[in-house]
């Protein structure tokens, strides 16, 4: 089957929509990420580039100094090896599925880059007449980082998220929510031993240097 490609773009916090689809996606076979966000470094087991999710490879590109394409000549791998390609933050040619997530202050450069994209997934998260969150978001999105358990970020968003997803997979409407909306398998109370952030790390090193006889 050929790999499924895609895109999710939006000045703001694209979590509450690339959280989810990651969990769909990781269903489907393994799974490459690519982000212009450092903060999906969290999500790598190794707390760097080529680390995983599970079954999903993360890693970050600053995308003003670099293209998709310098990423597939630079990084090794292939698309061709995934089951689902994820880029995330930057407009990816190739990918047949776009999601664009709106702020909540949208300009006309905004407006217009939404509009040359061709028949894009639009999530307004902000709409007071159509909220996406719940109670719960906040929480989640900190869950699914630190215990690293897929756990459903918001059944208001999956609720969303199913039809348009759906129709573009292929895959029925009640598959796609159960499957955006499956309670974490996580222990309760039972929290994942933390890998040391970068800063961390350089401390630790700091701290061996100052500790070192000066000859």
């Amino acid at each position: 089957m050929a790999t499924r490609r895609f895109n999710l773009l939006g000045k703001g916090d694209r979590r509450i929509v690339l959280y989810p689809l990651m969990k769909l996606t990781q269903t489907l076979g393994d799974v490459l990420l690519i982000s212009n966000d450092p903060h999906v470094l969290r999500l790598s087991d190794t707390g760097e580039n080529g680390g995983s999710y599970q079954n999903i490879l993360v890693y970050y590109v600053d995308f003003e100094k670099s293209s998709v394409d310098d990423f597939w000549m630079t990084s090794g791998r292939s698309p061709e090896t995934f089951s689902c390609v994820i880029v995330d933050g930057m407009p990816d040619p190739e990918a047949k599925i776009t999601l664009y997530i709106k702020t909540a202050d949208m300009t006309d450069d905004d407006r217009e880059e939404m509009d040359y994209l061709e028949n894009p997934i639009l999530i307004d998260p902000w709409n007071p007449k159509d909220v996406c969150f719940d109670a719960n978001t906040l929480y989640a999105l900190e869950e699914f980082e630190a215990l690293r358990d897929m756990c459903p970020i918001s059944t208001k968003l999956s609720a969303k998220l199913a039809a348009p997803l759906s129709k573009a997979l292929k895959i029925a409407e009640t598959n796609v929510a159960g499957m955006l909306n499956k309670p974490s398998n996580r222990t309760p109370g039972k929290v994942r031993k933390m890998q040391p952030s970068f800063t961390d790390r350089l401390t630790d090193k700091l701290k061996n240097l100052q500790s070192k006889p000066r000859r």
